[in-house]
């Protein structure tokens, strides 16, 4: 059994609007606006999952199938902004509710973030259950809207948008030479300092 992860609550609002691609791109009509909207989502969840983070608060679930033989677990997709529980299911399928800060601590001011053993402590002796047996839900992005979010994810965004406005089709052709040239993708180069390597939670 290996670790996953469940997005079970997604952002309430996206990272970037309508309103600012148009503006970014310079299209000054309405007719294309519900494709638009399509492309400023799609751009948003590139830009996550390059990075490996929440941007706009989301809630997640990751599950692991053993408490780790170190004194934390990692948890993807960051900035973690809270842990709401972690819950561990014994071999007779009955649900245990762990505390934070006398059986785990958070620390989220790490990149990436880790639930901790406080000093003393111990994980859980408890024969587990073999279906999904620890549970960890977690908030996690820099906030509630946009405007938290570092502007230069958003710029890399929106250029991501206007690249594939104008560029409809995954490769474009010179018309001065038969080579097949990839499109140009600047967004890389803003997210770099942003990026979050994770391996996986132990």
């Amino acid at each position: 059994m290996s670790w996953s992860l469940r997005q079970i609550a997604p952002s309430a609002t996206e990272l970037l609007s309508v309103d600012k691609a148009k503006a970014h791109s310079r299209i000054d009509f309405d007719d294309e606006d519900d494709y638009i909207e399509g492309l400023c989502i799609a751009a948003r969840a590139m830009v996550e999952e390059h990075l490996s983070r929440s941007l706009i608060t989301q809630t997640w679930v990751l599950g692991i199938p053993y408490f780790p033989y170190t004194d934390r677990i990692y948890l993807p997709r960051g900035p973690v902004q809270s842990v709401t529980s972690v819950k561990y299911t014994d071999s007779g399928l009955v649900e245990h509710t762990m505390s934070e800060g006398s059986d785990y601590l958070v620390d989220n001011y790490a990149e990436v973030a880790e639930i901790v053993l406080p000093f003393g402590k111990v994980w859980p002796a408890a024969v587990l259950s073999t279906k999904r047996p620890i549970a960890i839900q977690y908030n996690a992005g820099y906030g509630d809207d946009a405007d938290m979010v570092p502007p230069q994810i958003a710029i890399a965004g929106y250029q991501l948008v206007a690249d594939w406005y104008e560029n409809r089709e995954a490769i474009a052709i010179s018309r001065t030479a038969s080579a097949v040239i990839e499109l140009p993708n600047a967004f890389k180069a803003l997210l770099a300092t942003y990026r979050l390597r994770y391996s996986g939670p132990f």
